[in-house]
């Protein structure tokens, strides 16, 4: 029996989801597996991701150290119309005494105007306790007769250091590229958390 995900935060309970099999439209969020992450964050109801004129089915199965998922979310009524985008995802993790968790996600999405494919690719490992490292990037290509180019492609890539400093510090290094028609942008950030 699955729980009532209609109250649930999927940040308060990640594996639980990624460990059966949901059909359960529109309860279920958009699950990120890939990423390592929902989308969902503290304050947003998991209904609120659909909207009043959309409908969400998903799955996500996990055997061991393999996960995979896979999505579909339409919606209508916007000012763009119909739109409905479709994604997997595939990942492996614990892999080797570093902790290696591979991942993929590929997302394909459809307007009235616009067509487009998302590619992310992940890497992340946890080399010793209080240290997880993750590597990303990807590439998103669109077609949008309106646009100027109507051909449009970007490219990310990036670098996350979490570092646990005892037991209330934590450090962050995250580093980023990313490139598009309009130029590129290179964005570092630092931090230092105390928790209560």
């Amino acid at each position: 029996m699955l729980p009532d995900l209609h109250r649930l935060r999927l940040e308060e309970d990640l594996e639980l989801l990624l460990s059966d099999l949901l059909l359960d439209p529109p309860g279920v969020p958009l699950l990120e597996p890939a990423e390592g992450f929902s989308p969902i964050r503290k304050g947003h109801p998991v209904p609120g991701l659909v909207g009043p004129a959309g409908c969400l089915g998903g799955f996500a199965v996990t055997a061991r150290a393999f996960r995979l998922g896979g999505e579909v979310r339409t919606t209508a009524g916007g000012p763009a119309g119909r739109a409905t985008a479709w994604s997997g995802t595939a990942g492996l993790h614990g892999l080797t005494r570093l902790a290696l968790a591979p991942s993929l996600r590929m997302t394909w999405y459809r307007s009235g105007q616009l067509d487009g494919r998302l590619y992310t690719l992940r890497l992340a490992t946890g080399p010793f306790g209080p240290l997880q490292v993750d590597l990303n990037g990807g590439f998103r290509s669109e077609h949008d007769p309106l646009a100027v180019p109507a051909d449009r492609r970007f490219t990310w890539a990036g670098a996350d250091l979490d570092l646990g400093l005892g037991r209330s510090w934590f450090a962050l290094l995250s580093a980023s590229h990313e490139a598009g028609p309009e130029g590129s942008t290179d964005q570092l950030y630092t931090g230092l958390t105390f928790r209560f």
